[in-house]
């Protein structure tokens, strides 16, 4: 069974950390980004399905950790 997620933060070079519960951490790349037509989009590669569009970075950074929450979580069950 997987662990459930504790806490998702971004860190350096557009990587985010995934901490659970039972201790374990990892790390997902997510680039890479593209602005295209005033919006931001990116991915996380390692998961399929963790792609988000928003018109700031930072906005996208934040969406993206919530999809990356959703998917680990739902990966969980």
């Amino acid at each position: 069974m997987n662990p459930q997620v504790k806490q998702v933060r971004p860190i350096e070079n557009y990587q985010i950390e995934v901490i659970f519960e039972n201790g374990e951490q990892r790390l997902f790349d997510i680039k890479p980004y593209l602005q295209r037509g005033g919006w931001w989009i990116g991915w996380v590669e390692e998961i399929l399905g963790v792609n988000c569009q928003e018109r700031t970075r930072g906005d996208l950074l934040n969406s993206l950790r919530v999809t990356l929450r959703e998917a680990l979580e739902f990966i969980e069950r």
